[in-house]
């Protein structure tokens, strides 16, 4: 039988293959070793910005909005309220308002503080660092029947969150280092989730921040047709997925969105 390695060439290969082994082992349960920049993510960070969601105002730029009287009916919406019999949301809502941890409803956008622990290169670096820092919590764990939305500085700093949370961080992080992240709420086989969506050199790459498994995982959108979007959201805009009818569907990937609102910080 014909030997393609010779005792020195199955040597090295174990070799080799001995020192893949320990850097894949340290790299996975001690990734600091590799990335120095990662101990910052045990300390807790300085930082001047409120906790608090930012005010603002949401201003609707679609016909999706026609039928809403103004502002003040705005402000009182509360979110997405499932259509009776639909498989969507109700068209009428142009953003999600959520309760916060101070007890009151905010427009989603406002969850994102402009909040950054540290400054880095690796544009893949705040996935990985999110996954070590944020244990993965419902709210339902923490408080029965109440579904609580976190700031991006409150995630960070408290260590624990839900899907949305997680992503909220995670996106407020990457637009601070100069990327287009935005926040993607939908479902993931059939069950509501969260996650990041990254454009970049004109393509759509998914993150899960809430799989520590494969924090350093940056697949391509159209390669995991379970995650079906409903709505993405960044600091000042909020887009909904929709057909040119205006009528909802699920979808496939994030290429086909229309702009609800906008919000516009300030008091």
């Amino acid at each position: 039988m014909y030997e393609f390695f010779g005792p020195v060439e199955k040597a090295v290969l174990g070799f080799l293959v001995l020192l893949f082994g320990i850097y894949f082992a340290l790299d996975h349960y001690s990734p600091a070793l590799f990335n120095p920049e990662l101990n910052k993510v045990s300390s807790d960070p300085l930082v001047a910005i409120s906790a608090r969601p930012r005010e603002g105002q949401v201003v609707p730029v679609s016909g999706f909005s026609e039928s809403l009287s103004g502002a003040p009916s705005i402000d009182r919406q509360d979110g997405f309220v499932q259509e009776t019999g639909g498989s969507g949301y109700d068209p009428k809502k142009i953003n999600w308002f959520a309760k916060g941890v101070d007890g009151l409803k905010h427009p989603a956008n406002s969850f994102l503080v402009g909040f950054s622990p540290f400054y880095t290169q690796k544009y893949w670096l705040p996935l990985l660092a999110v996954s070590l820092r944020v244990r993965y919590m419902r709210d339902d764990e923490v408080i029965k029947d109440n579904d609580t939305w976190q700031t991006s500085l409150d995630t960070y700093t408290r260590r624990w969150g839900d899907c949305e949370d997680h992503a909220i961080l995670l996106a407020d992080w990457m637009i601070d280092l100069g990327y287009d992240a935005r926040v993607v709420a939908g479902t993931v086989n059939g069950k509501g989730h969260a996650w990041v969506v990254l454009f970049k050199d004109g393509k759509e790459y998914l993150l899960e921040s809430t799989d520590k498994g494969s924090r350093r995982s940056y697949p391509l959108v159209e390669l995991h047709p379970e995650y079906v979007p409903e709505v993405m959201f960044n600091r000042d805009r909020f887009w909904a997925v929709a057909t040119e009818h205006r009528g909802w569907r699920d979808r496939l990937s994030t290429k086909s969105w229309v702009e609800l609102s906008r919000f516009t910080a300030g008091p």
